[in-house]
């Protein structure tokens, strides 16, 4: 396991920075029980659950593109468990060890860059 000076401030700060910015809360559980069907027949979530709110922001935390007027957002079980939205982050180049060891500002909380990557991670965006 490699730690990074963010893992190490992250760590040695904990208490201070989860003061100033509560962790989001979820019961994991519920969202489980939301998605049970009986077996073979799986149901379709309910309009909306999960729709996806995309938003695109640059390295200083500034919007830069969002979907949040679109009626029709693509769905998501990120956000389906969590309510949360997605944030990607556009970088001015190729991802790199630096970069991804960074936070950024938005709406006033500290994002990690390394959090969550999924597919786009790889695609260049």
């Amino acid at each position: 396991l490699v730690f990074d000076a963010l893992d190490l401030r992250l760590a040695k700060e904990a208490a201070k920075i989860t003061q100033a910015h509560p962790p989001s809360q979820f019961d994991l559980d519920a969202g489980r029980l939301s998605m049970r069907s009986a077996p073979g027949e799986p149901v379709a979530p309910a309009p909306g659950n999960g729709s996806t709110t995309h938003i695109v922001v640059d390295l200083r935390g500034k919007e830069v593109s969002t979907n949040a007027t679109e009626t029709n957002k693509p769905y998501s079980l990120f956000t389906r468990l969590t309510g949360l939205p997605l944030v990607e982050v556009q970088l001015p180049g190729a991802i790199s060890t630096f970069m991804l060891a960074r936070t950024l500002t938005y709406q006033n909380e500290p994002w990690r860059f390394d959090m969550f990557g999924g597919s786009r991670a790889t695609r260049g965006h």
